[in-house]
């Protein structure tokens, strides 16, 4: 019998090398978060926060959305569509 992490590896294996979905993402939405001089800890409940306060569940069917935490820079929202 195998064991537990050969099973997780076998699966693992099959679905990096199992046939592609259609994509049904049309693109990629990039958030950068200025969260100014907070700690870590903090900044990352800050991110949290605003993931939670975005109520963007309309725009996760059409697209991928990405939370990047940055300092000296403004809070900005890119989209980069994906090639078809």
């Amino acid at each position: 019998m195998a064991s537990i992490t050969q099973l997780k590896w076998r699966k693992i294996m099959e679905s990096v090398f199992a046939p592609q979905k259609e994509q049904t993402t049309k693109g990629l939405l990039v958030i950068y978060v200025n969260i100014g001089q907070l700690p870590p800890f903090k900044a990352n409940a800050f991110v949290e926060k605003m993931k939670e306060s975005a109520n963007l569940e309309a725009t996760r069917k059409v697209c991928d959305i990405l939370y990047i935490p940055v300092r000296d820079r403004p809070t900005k929202v890119e989209y980069i569509p994906f090639e078809q």
